[in-house]
């Protein structure tokens, strides 16, 4: 019987997805043994960003702010910030787009609480018939949760957290 593997190939294939993106030296350990993924630094000058086309000066003259110090970061436009049903809730209604119903039950931990809270911040509409446990038989998102959600996804690809 062999030994199992100190690092899993998927964790590999992650950590040189990371140091292929943002060229930086991924470092992890295991049980008292470091492992170092490397970007191909020959490759870094002729490299692209990853699905977008240009080279890697332009990538990082529109990354800029990666060097920013976090509590230099300013605070995300939703505030206070979404918990992660409200959050796993309105990425789910912005795929289906704006004003376009769905059945509640659709989306997964998506209780009256979490209803409640998205509805009193004006991100999601509910329709008036209720079920028997008092859950609307629609929701949909409104084009405040949609600008919400666009200023948000902006904010996130210019202030980046690995």
């Amino acid at each position: 019987m062999s030994a199992s593997a100190v690092v899993r190939q998927s964790d590999l294939r992650r950590m040189a997805a990371v140091a292929r993106e943002y060229g930086v030296c991924v470092e992890m350990e295991v049980h008292g043994t470091i492992i170092r993924v490397r970007p191909d630094t020959r490759q870094l000058t002729e490299i692209s960003e990853p699905g977008r086309g240009g080279s890697l000066a332009q990538w990082r003259s529109r990354h800029e702010n990666l060097d920013i110090p976090f509590s230099q970061i300013p605070k995300e436009p939703i505030q206070p910030p979404l918990n992660h049903r409200e959050a796993r809730a309105m990425a789910q209604l912005v795929s289906v787009g704006i004003d376009r119903p769905i059945d509640w039950y659709a989306l997964k931990n998506f209780g009256k609480d979490t209803q409640k809270k998205l509805s009193d911040r004006g991100f999601i509409g509910v329709g008036e018939v209720k079920d028997k446990l008092g859950n609307p038989d629609t929701v949909w998102l409104t084009s405040t949760g949609a600008k919400a959600m666009r200023d948000q996804h902006a904010h996130h690809q210019k202030y980046p957290i690995l």
